[in-house]
């Protein structure tokens, strides 16, 4: 219980640690603002390609990274790929790393991993407790008392076993295992079927069509401090940039 206690309030420190980030563009010559639902995208316009870049959210907390989506318009006759070795990200002009399609499913996996080793230790404690309720132990005191009155006295313990409540409890108890493991399982293939319709990756841009996803950097370094970040956009050859100011709410 207390140590249930003691991860309740550190997991509420770590929230209570978490800032509000947001991301505001800065025009530069020629790039055009539109709103959708209080989200600004930039349209960059040049002789091949239009680019629109937005973040995918108005704010986003600390604890997770920055998330973006890019789309690409190829107003060309000529079609060209574009995946995230196109897309360049610099925080007060230092590189910072994009995670890849292929990286963002290993952390998924990695996380699913941990979290099954977690929750295998919480089912084996869990079962433990549940076997171990078929126990009920007795202890108490007596006086005697003879004919001519007052005796002695003593004191008596001992414990019974409940086999049928104990099986009882350890069902639960797998039950509740059972619940968990498919909880992860679940989340895990809900994360990976939103990363493969939604983070960019490797794609032909036919001309007069469309194309795009989201883009994933590593989170920002003293996030709580004000930085400028640009995203360097190549499609045929010709270079987007695009600059936000970062601030916390």
């Amino acid at each position: 219980m207390k140590k249930s206690a003691l991860l309740f309030l550190f997991s509420l420190g770590l929230q209570a640690c978490a800032s509000t980030l947001s991301m505001s563009p800065k025009l530069q010559e020629g790039q055009k603002e539109v709103y959708d639902s209080g989200v600004a995208t930039v349209i960059s316009k040049k002789q091949n390609t239009i680019v629109a870049l937005r973040p995918a959210t108005s704010t986003y907390e600390s604890t997770q990274r920055p998330e973006m989506i890019v789309s690409v318009f190829n107003r060309s006759a000529k079609e060209f790929n574009i995946s995230t070795q196109n897309v360049k990200v610099l925080v007060d002009g230092k590189p910072a790393k994009i995670r890849t399609y292929e990286e963002l499913v290993a952390d998924v996996k990695r996380q699913q991993t941990m979290q099954a080793i977690a929750a295998a230790f919480a089912g084996a404690a869990d079962s433990i407790n549940a076997a171990n309720s078929g126990y009920t132990y007795h202890s108490g005191s007596t006086s005697v008392y003879g004919n001519n009155g007052y005796s002695g006295y003593g004191t008596y313990s001992g414990r019974t076993y409940n086999a049928a409540a104990a099986n009882q409890a350890q069902a639960a108890a797998s039950a509740r295992s059972q619940a968990n493991f498919t909880a992860i399982r679940q989340n895990a293939e809900r994360s990976l079927i939103n990363l493969s319709k939604t983070i960019l990756r490797k794609t032909t841009v036919m001309p007069n069509g469309w194309e795009g996803g989201y883009i994933v950097f590593e989170k920002v370094e003293k996030s709580q401090e004000p930085h400028e970040i640009t995203f360097l956009v190549e499609t045929a050859g010709e270079v987007h940039e695009f600059t936000f100011d970062h601030n916390k709410m």
